[in-house]
């Protein structure tokens, strides 16, 4: 399983191309959800964003870093960046107003 997830780009595109669609039917669905209804597509997307970028970064890794060591160690920093962002949308989902809120306060006028 955990070579599977470092060596995310040997995952089957179906899998990837599945994340995209699950991001693009979300996002839509959460930012026009109000209050405790957006919690269930926040959450989901929480974890399908972070998921395509970690299988996105991973194809790029494997095209263009060729060593195997350097290939190892930037594969294994993709790691931990995948789950440092996926920690962080769970806490703002879960403690903070959620990632639907996040992005409509991005067009709130200040007051």
């Amino acid at each position: 399983m955990a070579s599977k997830l470092i060596n995310a780009d040997l995952i089957p595109a179906s899998f990837y191309h599945k994340t995209s669609i699950a991001a693009g039917v979300l996002l839509p669905l959460g930012v026009f959800t109000e209050g405790s209804l957006s919690l269930p597509f926040d959450l989901l997307l929480g974890v399908a964003l972070p998921v395509h970028s970690h299988i996105a970064c991973n194809y790029v890794i494997a095209d263009y870093i060729k060593p195997p060591a350097l290939n190892g160690a930037a594969r294994a920093g993709m790691m931990a960046v995948t789950a440092v962002t996926l920690a962080g949308l769970l806490k703002l989902n879960l403690t903070g107003p959620g990632l639907s809120a996040s992005v409509k306060q991005l067009w709130k006028k200040s007051e």
